[in-house]
């Protein structure tokens, strides 16, 4: 079919892949597709095939299926601007999914020959599709089950390389000590406890950077078809994800030193209405900035059709309601921080589970909702005078136990005593567990429970007009261990977040909620006034109608007098 260079250029212009191309170079690559309209429900290639060629799609959805281990999985859904089988083209492997035309498709393709010639001839492009390639590949082997359903990853990446180098250091020091001590110890009669205390360090340098590198492997700056996101995690105690939907980004501000624009890295400044989302010490800041962009501007016009279509059909199923086939919904934006109401249901764990699943945690996520707990140095102060005790308990049976006087009822006094310090400083974790503040999509909560005692719960909603948000660090322990406060004013009431982990991070999370809570408001508002729109359209077209009636009727004007 041929194809309309106009809207394909336009299409081409608005996409990440081809940022950085001049209008010609666009226009000339836009003439190397073919264009092909796909039936709904007919597949356009399958898993393990050959690739035959790579496609754009023009308009239309297409969903992705893949099978594992025998079972059939939705991989991913994808529409207008998104593109596939370059994986296949680029790594030379076999179809990784099954493609299937979810409405009528058009699309633009490519020929093997025509792909290689463009990649040949324009590097920056190869370079963005491996780019893409290899985000795709990451994510086959991760799992972020925020993902929605109509979402789909287009790019992953994490902190630069140099900076994990650089925390590796003292690690590697550490290592380097312990290994000097076995040298100089195994050159001199040694004892046993000579051995253990090289061997400790050796192990500790080696605990500590393997930590290290977890802790920087498992952090991700995320570009996806509706969002960007800055997922963190450090092992154990939190775990935090900070995003910004795509159509709120106001701009995309990239800094980086000498040595940074030497080793491509800077920080992303992601900026937002309600502040903005920090990316720092990234690895090709520029790659990351132009994806976001271009995926803004593609949401964005995207956003304008489907509104213009919304309000046209709306329209004519108002005036023409016997030609309608019945309602049909629209896609509206999604609000990453609102309930999908299609989404399967999460299944809850027990209290016993949920309590080895957030064990230590400070910050952790079930779906849309966000828990905080108190800083664990809060817990020691909780434990610590337990914790002493079952320290110095355990000394004083390593004497004892060298004395055969008390070897008889030792055993006996050991369990008991032992029983009631852990039991206690099992109550004393649960306390601090316990003590909870939640922030959902429509709410914030402040949960206390004692352990068999009672429950204090205190709520209120984010759509208050009088709504402010504070945070504080009071003290140098503050600043050093990164917890303190959080204040939040709604209307007369006050909630204070005592002793939370990194309390920029909840201010910012809760103006994000709000920020969200207050689009989805604007959504249902602009739902309406279409509504209130399409009342008063119906009631001119119906009393225009019946004035032209009105003249048609014979003699309605003939008066003579």
């Amino acid at each position: 079919m041929a194809v309309d260079l106009t809207q394909v250029i336009q299409v081409l212009r608005r996409e990440h892949l081809f940022a950085g191309l001049e209008t010609d170079q666009i226009a000339r690559v836009a003439r190397f597709f073919d264009q092909v309209d796909i039936e709904k429900g007919r597949t356009i290639f399958r898993q393990g095939e050959r690739a035959d060629y790579f496609y754009m799609v023009l308009d239309g959805n297409v969903g992705l299926t893949r099978v594992i281990k025998g079972k059939t999985q939705v991989d991913s859904r994808i529409g207008p601007g998104d593109y596939l089988g370059e994986m296949s083209l680029l790594f030379q492997q076999p179809r990784s999914d099954t493609a299937v035309a979810e409405n009528q498709v058009t699309l633009l393709r490519l020929s093997p020959n025509r792909f290689h010639l463009l990649m040949q001839e324009y590097p920056l492009l190869r370079m963005n599709l491996s780019a893409t390639a290899e985000s795709r590949k990451l994510v086959q082997r991760l799992q972020f089950d925020w993902i929605g359903p109509d979402e789909l990853i287009y790019y992953v990446t994490r902190k630069h390389i140099l900076f994990c180098i650089l925390r590796l250091f003292l690690p590697l020091v550490l290592f380097g000590i312990g290994v000097v001590l076995a040298y100089i110890l195994l050159s001199a009669e040694i004892s046993l406890l000579d051995v253990i205390i090289p061997a400790v360090v050796m192990l500790a340098g080696v605990s500590w950077g393997v930590w290290t590198w977890i802790d920087w492997s498992n952090d991700y700056y995320i570009v996806t078809s509706q969002r960007v996101v800055r997922q963190e995690k450090t092992l154990v105690f939190s775990d935090s994800r900070k995003e910004a939907p795509l159509d709120t980004v106001l701009a995309v501000n990239i800094t980086s030193d000498q040595l940074g624009r030497i080793l491509d890295y800077g920080d992303v400044d992601i900026r937002t209405f309600t502040g903005g989302v920090l990316m720092s010490q990234m690895s090709q800041p520029k790659r990351f900035a132009s994806f976001v962009d271009g995926y803004r501007k593609r949401i964005i016009a995207i956003s304008k059709e489907k509104e213009k279509e919304r309000i046209e059909e709306e329209l004519e199923r108002a005036l023409h309601p016997g030609q309608s086939d019945g309602p049909q919904p629209h896609p509206t934006i999604r609000i990453p921080l609102a309930q999908n109401p299609n989404s399967p249901p999460v299944k809850r764990r027990s209290y016993l589970g949920q309590i080895f699943a957030t064990f230590l945690k400070v910050r952790y996520e079930d779906g849309n909702v966000i828990t905080y707990r108190k800083h664990w140095f809060v817990l020691l102060g909780k434990t610590w005078l337990t914790l002493l005790s079952i320290i110095g308990f355990t000394l004083l049976l390593i004497v004892l136990v060298q004395n055969e006087f008390f070897l008889t009822a030792l055993p006996c006094v050991a369990g008991v005593t032992y029983a009631v310090l852990f039991t206690w400083l099992g109550y004393q974790y649960l306390d601090w567990n316990n003590d909870i503040y939640r922030l959902t999509p429509e709410s914030i909560l402040d949960i206390e429970k004692k352990p068999l005692g009672r429950e204090q719960k205190k709520t209120a909603g984010l759509d208050s007009p009088d709504f402010r948000v504070e945070h504080s660090r009071e003290s140098l322990l503050n600043i050093m261990l990164n917890f303190g406060t959080v204040m939040i004013s709604i209307g007369q009431t006050q909630f204070l977040f005592h002793g939370v982990h990194n309390p920029e991070q909840v201010h910012q999370d809760v103006a994000d909620y709000r920020e969200a809570f207050m689009r989805r408001k604007l959504q249902e508002k602009d739902a309406r006034d279409r509504e209130r729109m399409l009342d008063w359209l119906l009631t001119y077209h119906r009393k225009s109608g019946r004035n032209e009636d009105q003249e048609k009727l014979p003699g309605v004007n003939d008066f003579s007098g």
